[in-house]
């Protein structure tokens, strides 16, 4: 029988529990314990204060960026005008 993997639940397996990549997770908690969990915390999931600091970068780049259009874009009518 063809089973779906238990952590995953995306790969079909036969006669176990874990597709291969499932498997190789299982084995590294087996060894660092509460450690994975850690460093999956601090790598994977963004903060709020994180994501809240990239939300003012991108609107800050766009308003630099619609500035310095607006300011080229003056500058150009400034020199077709002479």
């Amino acid at each position: 029988m063809v089973f779906k993997c238990y952590l995953c639940e995306k790969e079909n397996i036969f006669m176990t529990y874990y597709c291969v990549n499932c498997r190789r997770i299982k084995h590294l908690i087996n060894l660092y314990g509460n450690r994975v969990y850690d460093v999956l915390e601090k790598v994977l999931v963004i903060s709020e204060t994180e994501e809240s600091d990239g939300i003012e970068d991108v609107i800050n780049n766009d308003i630099k960026n619609k500035r310095e259009y607006i300011n080229k874009s003056i500058k150009e009518h400034i020199n077709k005008k002479k």
